[in-house]
């Protein structure tokens, strides 16, 4: 049920995460940039009518649910410089149907970021819009944690 639930928010979902891979949140070299991103993340939680909080400079957190033991997502925002060889420019978010190296046919979004980390944050983060859209209330609280520094 929410599998198909979080299939309705597919170009919404699309769409957010190619605005997010197009931000160039390098830590260290690019740190408004890595403020944009966590801002980016924290304001469409708020969106969604999810509690987002922002915890300390670089980290932020979105809630859903309470009591019992929590269970916490940890994900990050920042990447590493893009380098060269890219197929498709590192900060496009390119969204499209390819054929992989294997000959899968698929969706794929090209990017920066877009496996290592930013694609599970927002996938995440629209389970929890699914689960409170849902009227879900889980029994535990979970915790999203959305950070720029994965090294710190």
């Amino acid at each position: 049920m929410l599998s198909e639930k979080i299939l309705e928010y597919k170009d919404e979902l699309f769409e957010d995460l190619n605005t997010l891979i197009s931000i160039e949140s390098i830590d260290g070299a690019r740190d408004k940039d890595c403020e944009r991103a966590l801002e980016f993340v924290l304001g469409r939680a708020q969106d969604f009518g999810l509690v987002p909080e922002r915890v300390t400079e670089k980290s932020g957190q979105v809630d859903l649910g309470s009591g019992g033991r929590l269970c916490g997502v940890l994900t990050h925002l920042d990447v590493v410089p893009a380098g060269n060889g890219w197929k498709y420019p590192p900060f496009g978010g390119v969204i499209n149907d390819d054929v992989s190296d294997t000959g899968v046919r698929g969706t794929k979004i090209w990017g920066r970021g877009a496996m290592d980390d930013k694609t599970p944050a927002i996938v995440c983060l629209y389970a929890l819009k699914s689960l409170k859209d849902e009227g879900i209330t889980p029994s535990r609280k979970i915790k999203l944690i959305v950070g720029c520094n994965e090294e710190a």
